[in-house]
């Protein structure tokens, strides 16, 4: 790997909404090389760039952060998004920041006021604070801008701007584009909540956590790993609701199934979690805990059929 120069990161002092993003982005590639470095065993290398990442943070936060009003640069939607979803908001602010993406959000109308750089860091930082319900009416979203609007328009393809039937002349107007094609991913990533563990770099850690939205009755998904596939699906029933998850060979899985105090959990008709309590756990499933709402369950390989009722 090609050794830097030490010196220190020269942030763009300017509180312009260019500049957020560009120092944002700036911290995000050089963590991205230390991440790199530590697993290809650069140990110094890792080091370095960590360090250099941490300097760039500091920076970024006293120049864009103002912590009283818990906002980033002009407020908007991605001045809040992209902090919070490359991790350069400070751990005891990170609440409030979402708090106030979520409430620029519904103010704006659960439409999308992004573009390339933050659409993406917005729907994931949304699922990934349980604000899953307003990532869900952002994609859904009938109107422009939107995916749903551009289906609307019988596009076949992704287009490069929200407007692109607006525009005229070919330039910087496709519509064949790929950057907001990563909505593609939100569908494994929430509605399936099929995830991998990044601290294991695709090998042997998943989790598996489905987003279940009030407008949508099923939701299903799969991927085929290097140890196999890794599934998911849920349905509503008449008392709650049912899944079904494929955990493929030599990977454990932590499934996150819904439901608060009181819910009932079987596994292939027997039920090991009853209210607020562990039974007898069937065959695949190591522990069942009670996380943040959720009935949380650390399995191994195989296939299970669990059924929630409320």
């Amino acid at each position: 790997m090609a050794r830097f120069r030490e010196q220190r990161p020269r942030v763009i002092k300017s509180r312009s909404a260019q500049d957020l993003f560009n120092t944002a982005f700036q911290y995000h590639t050089t963590d991205l090389f230390a991440e790199i470095a530590n697993v290809l065993g650069h140990e110094d290398d890792a080091r370095r760039y960590a360090s250099r990442a941490e300097t760039v943070k500091s920076a970024f936060n006293d120049e864009f952060f103002d912590a009283d009003a818990a906002q980033y640069g002009p407020g908007t939607q991605s001045s809040y998004a992209v902090p919070l979803y490359f991790g350069l908001v400070p751990d005891e602010h990170v609440d409030a920041v979402v708090d106030n993406l979520v409430e620029k959000v519904r103010g704006d109308g659960g439409k999308l006021q992004t573009g390339f750089l933050g659409t993406r860091p917005l729907i994931h930082t949304l699922v990934d604070h349980g604000f899953e319900e307003v990532a869900y009416e952002i994609v859904s979203q009938p109107e422009r801008p939107g995916w749903v609007y551009m289906i609307r328009q019988n596009a076949t393809t992704m287009w490069e701007r929200w407007d692109s039937d607006d525009r005229i002349g070919d330039g910087m107007n496709s519509f064949n584009h790929s950057p907001f094609n990563f909505v593609s991913e939100w569908f494994y990533y929430a509605l399936a909540g099929l995830r991998f563990d990044d601290s294991m770099h695709g090998r042997g850690s998943v989790e598996v956590a489905p987003a279940i939205v009030d407008d949508l009755d099923w939701a299903a998904g799969h991927l085929e790993t290097v140890s196999g596939r890794l599934a998911s699906r849920w349905e509503r029933t008449d008392d709650g609701l049912a899944f079904e998850i494929e955990i493929p060979w030599n990977t454990t899985a932590t499934v996150r199934l819904p439901g608060g105090d009181g819910v009932i959990v079987a596994e292939d008709g027997t039920v090991f979690w009853d209210g607020d309590q562990e039974g007898m756990l069937p065959a695949g499933v190591e522990e069942a805990t009670l996380d943040d709402g959720d009935v949380t369950l650390t399995v191994g390989s195989g296939v299970y059929e669990f059924v929630l009722e409320n």
